[in-house]
């Protein structure tokens, strides 16, 4: 439990030095966190348990990018007003790609965790690959696949899935990157 609270310190360090969250709803964020945690590591974790966390780590997500980007309205109007004081008040560019990588790198944390724990339950695996495919992680999402055939090679919908996952990913990709077609 505290070993993933102690790797989201400096996350919240910088919402806190930022402005975005004060001490008190820190508190109840690290204290919710904490809770979730110890009902995974239960000797009987429910796959709930995890579809409940990863569900507040999106709801959390979606809340910080809404109060930087308001924050960040707020002076921009400042400036344009004519106060000068204002331009250090702006979040850095870097921090809103910061955010989203902190905020991805644990959900992919907690699914790894879900999908160890119910690797023969097709659902779990279902779950991170839709989403990593919402995030736009293709990357992720075909790793995924190849890990949930491995495990349920006699599903014929995951691997028509698969197909079409690999289709879009070549259809994406610029054609010199493709190699030879033999």
């Amino acid at each position: 439990v505290h070993y993933s609270l102690d790797r989201s310190l400096p996350e919240l360090r910088v919402l806190e030095e930022q402005g975005i969250l004060t001490k008190y709803p820190l508190r109840s964020l690290t204290s919710q966190r904490q809770s979730f945690e110890a009902r995974l590591i239960r000797r009987k974790a429910d796959k709930n348990d995890f579809v409940r966390y990863l569900d507040f780590e999106d709801d959390l997500h979606a809340l910080i990018m809404l109060r930087a980007r308001e924050r960040n309205r707020l002076v921009m109007e400042r400036i344009k007003s004519g106060d000068e004081d204002a331009k250090s008040q702006l979040l850095p560019r870097s921090f809103f790609p910061k955010q989203a990588a902190h905020s991805s790198a644990h959900c992919v944390a907690i699914f790894e965790r879900m999908v160890l724990k119910f690797r023969w339950d097709l659902d779990a695996w279902e779950r991170y690959i839709a989403w990593a495919k919402k995030r736009k992680m293709r990357v992720v999402a075909g790793r995924v696949y190849a890990r949930a055939l491995a495990m349920h090679p006699m599903q014929p919908s995951l691997w028509l899935r698969s197909l079409i996952h690999i289709g879009r990913c070549r259809r994406l990709r610029p054609c010199g990157s493709r190699g030879s077609p033999s």
